[in-house]
């Protein structure tokens, strides 16, 4: 994880109501949406210094003890980001603390929500979606999550949230084929190789890009709904992988 802080250089924005951020740290359920809840108010009423401020200091609890803590420190991002108050500082602590977050776990008894791929997975939809992020950092960022080692397959929808984030990255007007499909290829070689039992993250991939093959072959959920420029060779790739991976799908004779 990166050691750099993003808020280095803000030293003077004001910092956001400490009361609410250490209610992201509750273990209590209901502390931490109720935390979520009341930032994303103030944040609501804030200028854009202050969100700034906002910002850094939910970028700084990505690299807290908790899951828990971690993951939802980034459910004001996303709200921050499509309130383009996004800092370009925050973009690579951010993609690296999700794509190699450990604790992949949706919904836990003890805890609660967890939900760190899906949270992540949110962000990175709102910054594909407004352009903040170029796709193609977005998209390598995707593929390192995909690719991370998984303890177990997820099983709280992870797969669909993951999925539609990566439709609305693929929303960019500059998008070019090559980075709409590039990282679908890298993947393939990747989770493609006859390993058994299959890894956990395979399963996770495969689930993601069949969403993804659905969504991309209308029009996108978002903010302006729309369909993506290449959408029939991305689903070409998603077959491709798929077959890699499960050879029964590939036509025959």
């Amino acid at each position: 994880m990166p050691g750099t802080d993003p808020a280095s250089s803000s030293s003077a924005l004001r910092p956001a109501p400490p009361t609410a951020l250490t209610g992201l740290t509750a273990r209590d359920a209901t502390a931490r949406e109720q935390a979520v809840a009341d930032l994303m108010r103030e944040a609501g009423a804030m200028g854009r210094k202050e969100r700034q401020a906002l910002g850094n200091q939910l970028v700084e609890l990505l690299q807290a003890p908790d899951a828990h803590t971690r993951s939802f420190a980034a459910v004001p991002l996303a709200y921050l980001a499509h309130a383009h108050a996004w800092r370009r500082a925050w973009t690579e602590p951010f993609l690296t603390w999700w794509a190699e977050e450990p604790d992949q776990r949706g919904y836990d008894a003890q805890l609660g929500w967890v939900h760190a791929v899906a949270h992540g997975a949110d962000v990175v939809g709102v910054l594909g979606e407004t352009g903040t992020v170029p796709a193609a950092q977005l998209l390598a960022a995707v593929s390192r999550r995909l690719l991370h080692p998984a303890a177990t397959v997820w099983r709280d929808q992870e797969e669909d949230r993951l999925a539609l984030a990566i439709a609305q990255v693929l929303l960019q007007d500059d998008l070019t084929e090559k980075v709409a499909t590039r990282w679908i290829k890298e993947l393939t070689p990747r989770v493609g190789d006859p390993t058994v039992p299959i890894p956990a993250h395979t399963i996770n991939t495969c689930r993601t890009l069949r969403s993804l093959y659905v969504l991309v072959d209308g029009r996108v959920p978002a903010e302006r709904p729309r369909s993506v420029k290449h959408a029939g060779r991305v689903q070409q790739h998603i077959r491709s992988l798929l077959e890699a991976v499960e050879p029964w799908l590939a036509p025959q004779g």
